[in-house]
């Protein structure tokens, strides 16, 4: 009972939010879409934080460089607010999410990116990522193509890693990052049950991911810059994709044998 009242008022404060900062994002973006309209952006990504009670230990090095791609794993919902509340960029997200209820909405006026399987629509995305990487801006992707437990991290699609090969002329580094569970409500010692309240599995659907976050009493997670990789125009997409892979995975415990799947 304690935990369906927690959301039930979580989710009333998380639609007066974003009541409240969405007309001045639209008011923004009508005058500029260069980096001043991530700064709402950013408050609104604070604003979800703390009223799911989520909150981010930040390790490494924050980035500095001007020109960034970022790349890391994909563990839940909240790894958008997470990334969000600290950097001032646009989100690759796989064509589904333009369909979600809301948030397809919320991640447009952010100036996310979809990406779709058809070969068309993803030369489009193609050239709007290149748009913005020639502004300047910087770009984050989840270059798994899913969501995992947050106990293991799948192979990287290497086909957006092209991108910053082909950028690397203009300064562009590639900046891998790692998302880990560190707690949820006060456990630290996370079995799959524990992480499967807070992760998002590829059999989970957004909302149920959503919902279940904003229901739990506090999260912890821990957000891990590495060091940038200086990417050169003589570098392959593939190798570079699994450099990278190799940096982030390099962060996460695996679950105890006796707990993993099979």
């Amino acid at each position: 009972m304690i935990r369906y009242l927690r959301l039930i008022l979580r989710l009333c404060l998380f639609a007066l939010w974003t009541l409240l900062i969405v007309p001045a994002q639209l008011l923004v973006l009508i005058f500029t879409k260069n980096s001043a309209a991530y700064i709402i952006p950013r408050l609104w990504h604070e604003g979800v934080l703390t009223i799911a009670n989520t909150r981010i230990i930040v390790t490494g090095t924050r980035p500095t460089h001007a020109h960034c791609f970022f790349v890391g794993n994909h563990i839940s919902s909240m790894d958008i607010p997470i990334l969000g509340s600290i950097l001032k960029a646009s989100f690759v997200a796989k064509a589904d999410v333009e369909s979600y209820p809301l948030f397809g909405f919320l991640a447009k006026i952010q100036q996310t990116i979809f990406v779709s399987r058809n070969p068309a629509h993803a030369k489009t995305a193609a050239e709007k990522m290149r748009g913005l990487l020639n502004a300047g801006k910087n770009l984050i992707i989840f270059p798994e193509g899913t969501s995992t437990d947050a106990s293991h991290i799948m192979p990287f699609k290497s086909s957006l890693f092209s991108l910053p090969i082909e950028f690397a002329k203009d300064g562009v580094q590639l900046q891998p990052f790692t998302l880990s569970l560190i707690s949820v409500e006060g456990k630290t010692e996370l079995d799959r049950t524990s992480r499967n309240q807070f992760t998002l599995s590829p059999d989970v659907e957004f909302w149920q991911n959503f919902f279940s976050i904003m229901g739990l009493s506090e999260a912890i997670v821990r957000l891990h810059f590495h060091a940038p990789i200086t990417v050169t125009q003589d570098m392959d997409r593939k190798s570079l994709a699994q450099t990278a892979y190799n940096i982030v995975a390099s962060e996460i415990e695996p679950l105890e044998p006796d707990t993993k799947l099979g």
